[in-house]
């Protein structure tokens, strides 16, 4: 039987290998173009000629350079990048060096500069379960998107987490019925088996 249990851990899906060692507390920083798309349900031919911001992007920046292949160009911002001091050697060894050092909750760019914002497995999967934290960083993602600009954040919502508290849906939307009405939103079912959602989050043009 246990033999049988190693096999299926080898043969797992390479997204969901992915999604293991998250969970594990491993860094992931290598999430490809494909796994934005099927993780966040990005249309990437919409994003063509247009600014994305890639939130929490991490080290090898694979989305953003196989994103600007597709036409697409990418910032991509880290918050390792903030303390120098806490980079690791690992990090540096990999690093694309064409981040943006920021935090989500206080983004260093001006209001309206992004067409569409992403975010894979880094916030609000990390934020402190906090409203005022949640409230900062989608008081940020809304300045920054341009009117009719749209922001894709999964996962939101983990009924099994390890190391991660329970967001539940209530919070969420706790938090962003705050910003009616100069955003719409809506919270969607993965119907994967991990009970997990993604965030789709529209700038209203007034």
């Amino acid at each position: 039987m246990e033999g049988n249990l190693d096999r299926k851990k080898e043969n797992l899906h390479p997204i969901y290998a992915k999604r293991r060692k998250v969970e594990e507390g491993a860094y992931i920083s290598d999430w490809e173009l494909g796994d934005y798309q099927t993780e966040l349900g990005i249309n990437v031919a919409e994003m063509k000629g247009k600014l994305v911001l890639d939130i929490g992007s991490g080290k090898s920046e694979k989305f953003s350079k196989e994103a600007a292949k597709k036409g697409i160009k990418v910032v991509s911002m880290s918050p390792h990048l903030k303390n120098p001091a806490a980079l690791t050697e690992e990090f540096l060894k990999d690093w694309q060096k064409s981040s943006v050092a920021g935090r989500a909750q206080e983004m260093p760019f001006k209001d309206g500069t992004f067409d569409y914002e992403v975010a894979l497995y880094s916030v609000p999967y990390y934020l402190p379960f906090n409203q005022e934290e949640y409230k900062k960083f989608f008081k940020e993602v809304i300045r920054t998107l341009k009117p009719g600009g749209r922001a894709y954040f999964a996962p939101i919502f983990k009924n099994r987490t390890v190391g991660h508290g329970l967001v539940p849906k209530e919070f969420i939307r706790g938090v962003l019925d705050q910003f009616r009405p100069d955003i719409t939103y809506k919270i969607e079912e993965r119907n994967n088996g991990d009970n997990e959602r993604r965030l789709v989050l529209i700038k209203n043009t007034n």
